[in-house]
């Protein structure tokens, strides 16, 4: 408790003793509603305020309806601050627990949300909530978020707690008794306090976290075009999933590679085959030229020699022919000339 509230507690009580009229009427009224409600507050602050409220030996409806209202708005400001701390605590413990699934065992032992005493829902519903659905859901602790809402609807509502002259110029009806703030009451209402504002941060860590798993796969999925199904995005922590993704990154990239290296080697060995058919081609045709020669000397050089003798053979004969003729008509005009001189000499 800071020093300033308590100076403030002490001033009031010590303005607000009453006669020592009325100190018998409330011993014993407050001794028995000790006995009846055994009340152990979560902070030290609460339990001393009511133990001094206590034996303050306050008596009369004005009185205690003070000591009342001044207790509820001094629970509240409490409700206040301690969620101020809780936002700052939680915010710097948020950061690591994003992604992971905030239901695990293991994360609820890494990372333990601290035990939220008594923060007021409303700093959540003013600050916290953008939307309208995170207000509706503590509209039912609205009256109990701020020390303007006052539970009595015929109470004059305060600010805040300024001066002591606030404090003491705040009425009440004196038809209807105020009721004093029961310490089960008390407790159960901050209890059940503290479990909604637990419900919301595990609600909010949970939406979190689902954020960034639905920005990551879409993330892969625009730059690498790799799927995670709905089930693995639900289902698993986000350490899990980046694991994945970038395990399906590699793989891909490895088949790529693969394709790549299978594609080059095929065209090497397409090379090499291809290689070793054209020379078996070209020495199959230096065989079938090789034997087409022979074949070709072997066949073409008798018939060329025959060719030749005959054609020796013709030109001897035409040669044999004219020499016969010619000596055949040399010995006709030999006959032809002995006859003309024989007849010319008889």
């Amino acid at each position: 408790m800071d020093s300033s509230n308590r100076l403030i507690v002490d001033d009031l009580i010590a303005k607000l003793k009453p006669s020592k009229k009325h100190m018998n009427n409330f011993e014993t009224q407050s001794s028995s509603y000790q006995t009846r409600n055994r009340f152990q507050s979560p902070s030290k602050e609460f339990s001393s305020d009511l133990r001094l409220i206590s034996q303050s030996n306050l008596n009369g409806r004005e009185n205690c309806s003070r000591a009342h209202h001044h207790l509820e708005i001094k629970s509240m400001k409490y409700f206040q601050r301690q969620a101020y701390q809780e936002e700052q605590c939680l915010e710097y413990l948020i950061e690591p627990q994003v992604g992971n699934s905030v239901f695990s065992a293991r994360n609820s032992q890494k990372y333990q949300i601290p035990a939220i005493q008594s923060p007021s829902p409303g700093s959540f519903c003013s600050k916290r909530a953008k939307y309208r659905s995170h207000a509706r859901s503590f509209s039912r602790f609205r009256r109990y978020a701020s020390p303007a809402m006052c539970r009595n609807t015929n109470q004059v509502r305060l600010l805040g707690l300024k001066s002591h002259e606030q404090i003491k110029s705040c009425e009440f009806r004196q038809d209807q008794p105020s009721k004093i703030l029961s310490p089960q009451l008390f407790r159960s209402k901050e209890m059940n306090i503290t479990k909604a504002i637990k419900q919301h941060h595990l609600k909010m860590l949970y939406n979190r976290s689902m954020d960034a798993k639905i920005n990551i796969a879409q993330k892969y999925m625009k730059k690498y075009n790799i799927k995670l199904s709905e089930k693995e995005l639900y289902s698993l922590k986000m350490r899990e999933i980046i694991k994945r993704l970038v395990k399906k990154r590699v793989k891909k990239v490895t088949n790529q590679m693969a394709l790549r290296i299978q594609k080059a080697f095929r065209g090497y060995l397409g090379r090499k085959i291809y290689s070793a058919k054209k020379k078996l081609l070209d020495q199959t045709a230096r065989k079938i030229q090789q034997c087409w020669r022979s074949y070709r000397i072997f066949t073409l050089v008798p018939k060329t020699l025959k060719f030749r003798k005959q054609k020796s053979l013709l030109l001897i004969q035409k040669f044999l022919r004219g020499y016969r003729d010619y000596k055949r008509i040399n010995e006709v005009l030999s006959a032809q000339r002995m006859h003309q001189n024989f007849a010319y000499f008889s």
